[in-house]
């Protein structure tokens, strides 16, 4: 089921979403602790910031490396021993930049690992383990499956509910019957009767003079 076009508010769980919509739910959802979220709001989400993390610690220690390189380099061919090195100016700004960055990708991860933990049928206290830790344990617990199937969501149906929101019919019983028009029309109005002729007469035949007035 695509979802890429499927406006569910933040804490109604996607089942079956896609890689682009999990991430923009995931950054769209950086102060919403309440409600559920799928295996796939998670951990879609979670993949594409932590390749961002990844990438932005290259460009630092890339940036690092060179400017390192660079002090060395004048600093050895000053005449001067008792010189202070140059402050790394390049590397404090991107440093700066990405403790910036981190800090809404980290509130996004706890706030999606909320909604992961409730819906995988765990308490979001379980977060506290970051302190001491041992996030490595919330983490686990959020690749678990759904916890309560029929709790509804959209993209999965469950048993006596469809999804979100839609009601079904229960296992074992019967789609109900289609609604009747209102007001119902009448039998006698669904044929017609020929101009002059009463209800129950019998058709005139071809050729045949019409009755006079009054007669019958």
């Amino acid at each position: 089921m695509s979802t890429a076009n499927v406006d569910v508010p933040i804490g109604t769980p996607v089942y079956g979403i896609g890689f682009m919509p999990a991430v923009k739910r995931y950054v769209k959802g950086i102060f919403t602790f309440s409600g559920k979220a799928s295996r796939g709001e998670f951990w879609w989400g979670y993949l594409a910031l932590a390749i961002v993390s990844v990438i932005l610690g290259i460009i630092v220690g890339i940036v690092a490396g060179v400017e390192s390189a660079a002090i060395v380099t004048t600093y050895a061919a000053s005449t001067d021993p008792y010189a202070a090195p140059p402050m790394p100016v390049g590397t404090v700004i991107a440093s700066i930049i990405l403790a910036i960055i981190t800090i809404p990708i980290a509130i996004m991860t706890l706030a999606a690992g909320a909604r992961r933990l409730r819906d995988a049928g765990f308490t979001p206290l379980f977060l506290l383990l970051s302190i001491v830790g041992l996030g490595i344990v919330w983490l686990i617990m959020c690749a678990l499956p759904t916890k309560d199937a029929a709790a509804g969501g959209y993209g999965q149906q469950g048993y006596g509910q469809q999804a979100y929101g839609q009601p079904q019919p229960s296992y074992g019983q019967q789609p109900s019957a289609p609604q009747q028009s209102y007001p119902p029309v009448p039998p006698s109005s669904a044929q017609q009767q020929p101009w002059g002729q009463q209800p129950g007469q019998a058709p005139q035949q071809p050729g045949q003079q019409p009755p006079s007035f009054g007669q019958q």
